[in-house]
């Protein structure tokens, strides 16, 4: 990856920073899963309540087979509209030149799982193929579309947060990798060390006084570790200037989520460089919080990892800080969560 010094970060990234919505925790606590078939009331988070609200909103909280999710209906076709136009914009801005291999993957949420429970509070799912369907055959003149949903389960994701578990994401990994073209896979050999401390995700501040806690199910995060990850480096482009980044941020502060221990949370723009890979080839992943636990196991193949987060950093100025005019891969990789409120991508 060639790097090109600019002196200033653009002011609008800090903007695009305070408009973002909480992407990059994940939660859990102690309480007991619930049978299969449980379903229990919803945190209106719009009133602030503890009650349930008289019908369910987008953002609205509930908890079902012990698992808390948040309602993500009805789809927004003006948001994903948008998420394709940016899509497009970035294409023909920078990737028209060179031999890029370019993929798209939506990543589901855990309501895709919950949606075939028993629903006795009526609880609104969203409409998977109309989100899928459009961001996909908006993009498929550059992209091709790789499938995730069909590799998921509700095992897969926290009990009290949105984000899917880095131990869990083998079958995720090799469908990447296999829909790039690689066909020889690495092997699935990490050491996994569960972290201290209690669990704090993006449900548990919200529903600690709802009286929804005890109704979810407990969680550990998990931190996967071998011989090619030991030797991998992480740049941070916090403010526009390269900085010394981590893997896995072993002390968390005040306010972190759990989940920002994968690549210390949210950053603008980081790179992986992985002097172990299995290849020389680069990786580019427009991304949101999602791929902090899944950006590490791509580096097993892929000699430099680098993530793009739309959300800090403007699609305009992506040249001030990285070249395409090389055979990058590159990956369009997003939550349903984020798709439903693309807006906030700039």
């Amino acid at each position: 990856m060639n790097w090109v010094k600019h002196s200033a970060y653009p002011s609008y990234a800090v903007a695009i920073f305070l408009a973002a919505v909480c992407f990059s925790g994940c939660g859990g606590n102690d309480g007991a899963d619930l049978p299969a078939d449980t379903v229990t009331t919803a945190v209106s988070t719009e009133a602030g309540t503890d009650s349930a609200p008289d019908t369910y909103k987008n953002g609205d909280l509930f908890v079902m087979d012990g698992h808390a999710s948040e309602v993500l209906s009805p789809v927004r076709e003006s948001m994903l509209d948008y998420a394709v136009s940016l899509f497009s914009e970035i294409y023909e801005t920078y990737l028209t030149d060179g031999e890029h291999r370019i993929l798209l993957s939506v990543i589901p949420d855990k309501n895709v799982y919950l949606a075939s429970s028993d629903n006795p509070d009526g609880v609104p799912f969203a409409d998977y193929d109309l989100l899928v369907n459009t961001v996909r055959d908006g993009c498929a003149d550059f992209a091709e579309y790789c499938d995730l949903f069909s590799v998921l389960s509700l095992d897969d994701y926290y009990h009290a947060d949105l984000h899917w578990k880095q131990e869990n994401l083998s079958l995720v990994t090799e469908t990447l990798l296999s829909a790039f073209g690689h066909t020889e896979l690495p092997a699935w050999d990490y050491v996994v060390t569960e972290t201290d401390g209690a669990f704090i995700g993006t449900y548990t501040a919200q529903l600690a006084d709802s009286g929804l806690s005890d109704a979810v199910g407990g969680d550990v995060l998990c931190h996967l570790e071998n011989d090619i990850l030991s030797q991998v480096t992480v740049t941070d482009y916090k403010d526009g200037t390269p900085s010394a980044g981590v893997l896995y941020k072993e002390t968390l502060s005040s306010g972190d989520k759990s989940y920002d221990s994968y690549l210390s949370g949210s950053v603008p723009l980081q790179v992986l460089y992985s002097p172990m890979s299995s290849s020389d080839r680069e990786l580019i992943i427009f991304r949101d919080s999602f791929a902090s636990a899944l950006a590490p196991l791509l580096c097993a193949v892929y000699r430099e990892v680098t993530l793009v987060d739309l959300r800090y950093l403007g699609s305009g100025v992506l040249d001030d800080y990285l070249s395409f005019d090389e055979e990058q891969d590159v990956l369009f990789l997003y939550s349903t969560h984020l798709l439903n409120r693309a807006m906030i991508m700039k």
